[in-house]
C-alpha cells in the first residue's frame, strides 16, 4: 500500500474500514481482526488531523502577523515541485 498523503484519502480509508466492520458475512476472529485494524487506523488518523492543524494554525499565525515571522523548519510544508516548464 502506498502513502496517499491527504486528509481526502484519509476519509475515504476511514469509511472503507467502517463498511468492512459492518459486513455482516464477517463474523468471529475475522471480525475482531477488522476491529483491531480500524482502532489502529483511528489512532493514527487522529495523529494526521492532530498534526495538520497544528501545521495550519502555524501557516495562519505566519499570515496574520504584522511583523516578519519565521515559521519553525518542523512546521513548514514540503516546497512541491514545479509541474510549469521553465
Amino acid at each position: 500500500m502506498s502513502l496517499d498523503v491527504s486528509l481526502y484519502r484519509l476519509t475515504e480509508l476511514l469509511f472503507a474500514r467502517a463498511e468492512k466492520i459492518c459486513d455482516e458475512s464477517i463474523v468471529g476472529s475475522a471480525l475482531d481482526e477488522e476491529v483491531k485494524r480500524a482502532q489502529h487506523l483511528k489512532g493514527v488518523s487522529q495523529e494526521i488531523i492532530n498534526a495538520s492543524a497544528l501545521q495550519l494554525k502555524a501557516n495562519l499565525t505566519v499570515s496574520n502577523s504584522i511583523s516578519e515571522v519565521q515559521m519553525p523548519k518542523m512546521l513548514e510544508a514540503p516546497k512541491r515541485a514545479s509541474n510549469s516548464p521553465s
